[in-house]
């Protein structure tokens, strides 16, 4: 409240700091006050898009198994151990494509749903949308194909499964070696 004060009782000539002002002055002067208050001169910073959160599958496909399966190959060495394993990637890759799935299905029954609202209005959204639906039908016959491929180890799967098997034998020859050595020395008996 006080620079209202300030401002609306100047007297049209004013002297300060040993300078005049003129009536014009001191009527621009409030604007440049508000202006002061109200306005970021400061240019604004590029906001960064939203860094995308991978799929259920893009971070399955981006795990590590050759990795992890070095770790189960040295600590439980068996081959029934490794086809269980596998077993359980499978299972988990066809959970995940069927869940992939059942999400384009829905935004497919969404997309219906508008092109049923928005026939008549504009016959250009209309055939956007149809588009979209062929285009989500393309996509879930691929990862139909893809749960298919999967019960022989083949297709997006087959790069994790192999990486499983060659850490898991790499992991398991690692461990027969270090007991071999062991034995031999004498050191663990």
């Amino acid at each position: 409240m006080n620079w209202f004060k300030r401002i609306f009782a100047r007297k049209p000539e004013m002297i300060v700091e040993n300078t005049v002002h003129t009536p014009k002055e001191v009527l621009d002067e409030p604007n440049s006050m508000l202006e002061e208050l109200f306005v970021d001169k400061t240019p604004p910073i590029a906001l960064k898009e939203e860094e995308k959160q991978p799929t259920l599958l893009q971070s399955f496909l981006q795990t590590n198994y050759s990795t992890l399966g070095f770790g189960d190959g040295y600590d439980h060495h068996s081959m029934e151990f490794l086809t269980q394993k596998l077993n359980v990637f499978k299972t988990e890759f066809r959970y995940i494509i069927d869940e992939a799935i059942d999400c384009r299905n829905q935004e497919i029954f969404q997309l219906r749903k508008q092109m049923i609202e928005t026939r008549g209005l504009s016959e250009r959204l209309v055939e956007q949308v149809e588009l979209r639906i062929a285009e989500l039908k393309e996509i879930v016959a691929k990862l139909e194909k893809e749960k298919e491929l999967s019960a022989f180890d083949e297709g997006l799967i087959m790069k994790s499964i192999n990486q499983y098997k060659e850490g898991f034998l790499r992991g398991s020859k690692d461990y027969h070696e270090e007991k071999l050595f062991a034995q031999a020395t004498g050191l663990f008996n």
